[in-house]
């Protein structure tokens, strides 16, 4: 189901999310607080249209999708994909020896699942 405009705060906190941004690193991009981020997330505030512009080049999409309405549904599955590459990323870095380890558990839980 699609946000509304009511929801932008949302779109703000999932972009931001996917992008792999805290509120505070984003606050920082846009030169205001960690609160002022809060605030647009919890819908206290809506940015201004000079700030949507900023947000919305900070955040890698557009101000129409920032106002328009989404699949919340596809940004939760892009979040998850993000999240696992982000896993990825940190396995890669580990010693062989624990990567073949993880493997064997990872295995080891596809295989049940199959079940």
């Amino acid at each position: 189901m699609g946000k509304t405009l009511s929801d932008i705060g949302h779109k703000i906190k999932v972009l931001r999310q996917l992008r792999g941004m805290s509120q505070a690193e984003l606050a920082k991009r846009l030169g205001v607080s960690q609160k002022i981020i809060s605030a647009y997330e919890r819908n206290y505030r809506t940015p201004s249209a000079d700030k949507i512009s900023h947000l919305a080049e900070t955040l890698q999409t557009t101000a129409n999708e920032l106002y328009g309405t989404f699949n919340d549904d596809q940004y939760g599955k892009d979040l998850k994909k993000v999240t696992i590459w982000r896993i990825v990323e940190k396995l890669e870095m580990l010693p062989e020896t624990a990567q073949r380890e993880i493997m064997q558990h990872v295995n080891i839980l596809l295989s049940k699942e199959k079940k």
